[in-house]
C-alpha cells in the first residue's frame, strides 16, 4: 500500500497583505491629506476585507490522496471522494498556465480548488502511482 500523498499550502499570501496595506495607506492619505469624504473611500476598504480576513485566519489549502480516496480542503470548503467512486480525474493547464483538476464520478463532477493543487506534474505522478485514471490536457479552455 502506498504512503499517503499530502500537499499543503498556507492561505496567507504576503502579496495579498501588501496589496491590502497599500490600499489602506492610500485611503488614509486620501482621507487625511486630501480631505476625501469617508463614504467615497470606504468601498475601497470593504473590497480588501476578504483578503485581510483570509490572512488573519491563516487558513491552509490541502490535498490528500490515500487508500480511502482524494480529500481536499480550502478554508471552509472541503470534500472527500472514495477511490471506488472515482472514474477519472481530468487535469488541464490553461493558456495562462493555471492548473485545473476535476474528479469525475458516475453521478457528478467535483472541481478541486486551484489553491489545493501541487505545482507541476506532481499530481500526475501521484495518480499514476495509485492507478487512478487521469487525462491531462495542455492549453485547453
Amino acid at each position: 500500500m502506498a504512503e499517503p500523498f499530502v500537499f499543503q499550502r498556507p492561505g496567507r499570501s504576503w502579496r495579498a497583505l501588501g496589496a491590502v496595506v497599500a490600499v489602506w495607506l492610500t485611503v488614509a492619505v486620501l482621507t487625511l491629506g486630501f480631505d476625501a469624504v469617508l463614504w467615497i473611500t470606504l468601498p475601497l476598504i470593504l473590497l480588501t476585507l476578504p483578503a485581510a480576513l483570509e490572512f488573519w485566519r491563516g487558513a491552509t489549502a490541502s490535498l490528500t490522496i490515500d487508500a480511502r480516496g482524494i480529500t481536499w480542503a480550502s478554508g471552509t470548503r472541503g470534500e472527500t471522494i472514495p477511490l471506488a467512486r472515482i472514474e477519472k480525474v481530468r487535469l488541464r493547464t490553461a493558456m495562462d498556465f493555471a492548473q485545473r483538476a476535476t474528479v469525475e464520478t458516475a453521478t457528478a463532477r467535483h472541481r478541486i480548488p486551484p489553491e489545493c493543487l501541487p505545482p507541476g506534474q506532481t499530481l500526475d505522478s501521484e495518480l499514476s502511482r495509485r492507478n487512478i485514471s487521469f487525462d491531462r490536457r495542455l492549453f485547453a479552455f
